[in-house]
Protein backbone atom coordinates (compact mmCIF):
# COMPACT_ATOMS: atom_id res chain seq x y z
CA UNK A 1 0.00 0.00 0.00
CA UNK A 2 1.32 3.43 -0.84
CA UNK A 3 2.47 5.50 2.11
CA UNK A 4 -0.28 8.11 1.65
CA UNK A 5 -2.92 5.38 1.80
CA UNK A 6 -1.26 3.99 4.92
CA UNK A 7 -1.49 7.45 6.48
CA UNK A 8 -5.16 7.69 5.57
CA UNK A 9 -5.88 4.24 6.94
CA UNK A 10 -3.69 4.33 10.04
CA UNK A 11 -4.01 7.99 11.04
CA UNK A 12 -6.97 9.71 9.38
CA UNK A 13 -9.57 7.05 10.10
CA UNK A 14 -8.72 6.52 13.79
CA UNK A 15 -8.48 10.29 14.32
CA UNK A 16 -11.84 10.86 12.67
CA UNK A 17 -13.43 8.13 14.78
CA UNK A 18 -11.91 9.65 17.90
CA UNK A 19 -13.00 13.20 17.06
CA UNK A 20 -16.41 12.57 15.50
CA UNK A 21 -17.52 9.10 16.55
CA UNK A 22 -20.39 8.21 14.25
CA UNK A 23 -21.23 11.83 13.43
CA UNK A 24 -20.86 12.84 9.78
CA UNK A 25 -17.71 14.76 8.87
CA UNK A 26 -16.02 16.17 5.78
CA UNK A 27 -12.41 15.81 4.74
CA UNK A 28 -10.66 18.94 3.56
CA UNK A 29 -7.49 18.27 1.61
CA UNK A 30 -5.41 20.51 -0.61
CA UNK A 31 -5.86 18.75 -3.96
CA UNK A 32 -2.24 17.61 -4.06
CA UNK A 33 -1.97 14.84 -6.69
CA UNK A 34 -1.44 12.18 -4.03
CA UNK A 35 -4.74 13.25 -2.44
CA UNK A 36 -6.65 13.22 -5.73
CA UNK A 37 -5.16 10.06 -7.26
CA UNK A 38 -7.48 7.26 -8.29
CA UNK A 39 -6.11 5.19 -5.39
CA UNK A 40 -7.00 7.94 -2.91
CA UNK A 41 -10.42 8.48 -4.51
CA UNK A 42 -11.12 4.75 -4.28
CA UNK A 43 -10.07 4.82 -0.62
CA UNK A 44 -12.42 7.74 0.15
CA UNK A 45 -15.27 6.14 -1.74
CA UNK A 46 -14.89 2.67 -0.24
CA UNK A 47 -14.93 4.15 3.26
CA UNK A 48 -17.70 6.66 2.53
CA UNK A 49 -15.44 9.62 3.28
CA UNK A 50 -17.05 12.80 1.99
CA UNK A 51 -14.77 15.52 0.67
CA UNK A 52 -15.07 19.26 0.46
CA UNK A 53 -15.03 19.61 -3.30
CA UNK A 54 -13.13 22.19 -5.34
CA UNK A 55 -10.84 23.31 -2.52
CA UNK A 56 -8.11 25.57 -3.94
CA UNK A 57 -4.81 23.71 -4.35
CA UNK A 58 -2.73 26.57 -2.95
CA UNK A 59 -4.82 27.84 -0.08
CA UNK A 60 -2.69 28.32 3.04
CA UNK A 61 -4.80 31.25 4.24
CA UNK A 62 -7.93 29.12 4.44
CA UNK A 63 -6.44 25.82 5.52
CA UNK A 64 -6.34 25.53 9.33
CA UNK A 65 -3.55 22.95 9.24
CA UNK A 66 -1.15 25.62 7.97
CA UNK A 67 -1.33 27.35 11.36
CA UNK A 68 -0.59 24.06 13.07
CA UNK A 69 2.42 23.45 10.78
CA UNK A 70 3.69 26.93 11.67
CA UNK A 71 3.38 26.23 15.39
CA UNK A 72 5.18 22.92 14.94
CA UNK A 73 7.92 24.47 12.79
CA UNK A 74 8.63 27.07 15.49
CA UNK A 75 8.61 24.38 18.20
CA UNK A 76 10.98 22.10 16.28
CA UNK A 77 13.25 25.07 15.49
CA UNK A 78 13.58 25.87 19.19
CA UNK A 79 14.65 22.29 19.88
CA UNK A 80 17.48 22.58 17.30
CA UNK A 81 17.65 18.89 16.32
CA UNK A 82 21.00 17.82 14.88
CA UNK A 83 20.28 14.32 13.60
CA UNK A 84 17.48 12.72 11.61
CA UNK A 85 16.32 10.88 14.71
CA UNK A 86 16.30 14.07 16.79
CA UNK A 87 14.34 15.79 14.02
CA UNK A 88 11.83 12.95 13.90
CA UNK A 89 11.49 12.93 17.69
CA UNK A 90 11.14 16.74 17.73
CA UNK A 91 8.36 16.66 15.13
CA UNK A 92 6.46 13.99 17.05
CA UNK A 93 6.89 15.88 20.33
CA UNK A 94 5.83 19.18 18.72
CA UNK A 95 2.64 17.50 17.47
CA UNK A 96 1.97 15.91 20.86
CA UNK A 97 2.50 19.27 22.59
CA UNK A 98 -0.23 21.07 20.63
CA UNK A 99 -3.27 21.57 22.83
CA UNK A 100 -6.54 20.38 21.28
CA UNK A 101 -8.04 23.81 22.04
CA UNK A 102 -5.47 25.40 19.70
CA UNK A 103 -6.52 23.05 16.91
CA UNK A 104 -10.19 23.72 17.60
CA UNK A 105 -9.62 27.51 17.47
CA UNK A 106 -7.89 27.17 14.10
CA UNK A 107 -10.85 25.20 12.77
CA UNK A 108 -13.53 27.44 14.30
CA UNK A 109 -11.80 30.49 12.78
CA UNK A 110 -12.41 29.14 9.26
CA UNK A 111 -15.50 31.29 8.51
CA UNK A 112 -13.52 34.44 9.37
CA UNK A 113 -10.64 33.28 7.17
CA UNK A 114 -12.98 32.71 4.26
CA UNK A 115 -14.50 36.16 4.66
CA UNK A 116 -11.03 37.75 4.72
CA UNK A 117 -9.95 35.85 1.59
CA UNK A 118 -13.09 37.07 -0.18
CA UNK A 119 -12.53 40.65 0.99
CA UNK A 120 -8.95 40.54 -0.30
CA UNK A 121 -9.99 38.96 -3.61
CA UNK A 122 -7.89 35.88 -2.95
CA UNK A 123 -4.76 37.80 -2.04
CA UNK A 124 -2.68 36.91 1.04
CA UNK A 125 -4.39 37.47 4.38
CA UNK A 126 -3.07 38.16 7.86
CA UNK A 127 -3.65 34.55 9.00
Amino acid sequence: MLISLEILRDTLLPSARNLFGRQPWLLCQDNDPKHTSNLAKDFYSSRRIHLIEDWPSASPDINPIENIWSIMKDDVGRRMPETKQELRDSIIQAWDDIDLEVIERCILDLPGRLEEVIEKNGEKTDH
